[in-house]
């Protein structure tokens, strides 16, 4: 992210909720600030619609009579500044997650003895956003079938997390419970969220016309998937992440793999297949598509089931394999158009992504085709990957 937006600790944090951040993490009441800054999280930008740096603090505690000198690191994400209404909307849809839908969703969810699928959310201002530091997590470019069938896991928990409590709470839905909050952010045939699709389009309709396929059907294709994004009464539908991309999911480095989920600003309630095929469409290949969907798929259906089971929901009461299976069918445009309008730019290199940040709201909003274009000449593999979505 360039220099000139990153925060200084007084933009964003007081004095006092600096101490509170430090007690709560060290289970004491009396720690000592000795120093707190904040520095660029990574050299590499981890998305275009936030600030991301990391908060380290060093204190003094005492305990048992002793005291210590210990340092904390946490991963503190920021609105950008004079950003658009409908950009900043984005990032208050993610604060309401963190800070009312989250601890909802996990209060009384039997999860204590299993890794964790999301990251711990420590501080929630409008602007801001304090997280764990990830440590021993990092990104993974490109999934293995352990990194799928560790990240579907995940998928399935957040999900089932949301049938739970709509079991739990039968009279509303959360959709009721968070009126507006929880919409469709992505595919909207208004305002900004339409001037990016068809940016998007533009580009598709170039690539098609380039392969000599039929570019006309591109624009059906994304009108299908805006109809089919939005929830339909007594279907099976959850908080969805909608944005399962590879920047939004980490894993540890060991076996088995664990993967927490990150970055919510997407989040809608919709039918549970639009993440399945979002995610199957943006981290497997064709191939793997031809030869493994089917046994992801039941990955994911069994994964979901456990954890409905080990809350407690009647085992005649859950969504059946065949519904389920009904329902990914049925959503796979929305996968299809998800990597058609994603992987121009999630597939970039770093330089190149540099030079798409430098003027990011016209090639976000008004015209992206001549960039996508030049960049699959001068790149090879990033042509084959554009042609093969």
């Amino acid at each position: 992210m360039a220099e000139k937006n990153l925060m200084h600790v007084a933009d964003i944090l007081t004095a006092e909720e600096i101490t509170k951040l430090t007690n709560q993490f060290f289970s004491t009441k009396d720690a000592e600030i000795l120093s707190c800054h904040l520095q660029p999280f990574s050299e590499e930008p981890l998305g275009y619609l936030a600030v991301h740096q990391l908060l380290r603090i060093e204190a003094r505690v005492s305990s048992d009579n002793n005291s210590k000198k210990r340092l904390l690191e946490f991963f503190v994400k920021c609105a950008l500044p004079n950003r658009r209404p409908y950009e900043r909307a984005l990032f208050r849809t993610e604060a309401e997650f963190y800070k009312n839908l989250l601890p909802r969703l996990l209060r009384d969810n039997n999860y204590a003895s299993r890794e964790p699928w999301i990251a711990e959310c420590h501080l929630v201002k409008e602007d801001v956003l304090i997280l764990e530091n990830l440590r021993r997590y990092k990104l993974v470019s490109s999934l293995r079938d352990d990194h799928v069938t560790a990240a579907l896991t995940s998928v399935a928990r957040l999900h089932a997390a949301s049938m739970l409590w709509e079991l739990r709470h039968g009279r509303q839905t959360l959709d009721e419970v968070y009126p507006g909050v929880f919409d469709e952010k992505i595919y909207l045939k208004t305002g900004l969220a339409w001037k990016w699709l068809l940016a998007g389009i533009e580009v598709a309709e170039a690539v098609a016309l380039d392969l000599k396929l039929r570019p006309e059907y591109i624009l059906k294709a994304y009108e299908l998937t805006i109809e089919r994004v939005k929830p339909v009464k007594k279907q099976n539908n959850v908080i969805c992440h909608c944005d399962l991309w590879s920047n939004n999911m980490m894993f540890n480095q060991s076996e088995p793999f664990n993967c927490v989920l990150v970055d919510f600003q997407m989040s809608a309630y919709a039918n549970a297949a639009i993440d399945i095929q979002t995610f199957i469409y943006l981290n497997t290949t064709s191939n793997d598509r031809r030869d493994k969907e089917k046994q992801f798929i039941d990955f994911y259906y069994d994964a979901l089931v456990d954890n409905l089971l080990l809350n407690g929901y009647d085992e005649n009461s859950i969504v059946s394999k065949t519904q389920v299976c009904q329902d990914i069918e049925d959503k796979r445009v929305c996968g299809l158009v998800s990597a058609v309008q994603y992987f121009p730019i999630a597939l970039l290199t770093r330089e190149s992504a540099k030079l798409y940040e430098k003027d990011i709201e016209r090639y976000s909003y008004d015209s992206r085709k001549d960039f996508v274009l030049r960049t699959m000449q001068l790149d090879a593999s990033y042509r084959d990957r554009i042609e093969s979505s």
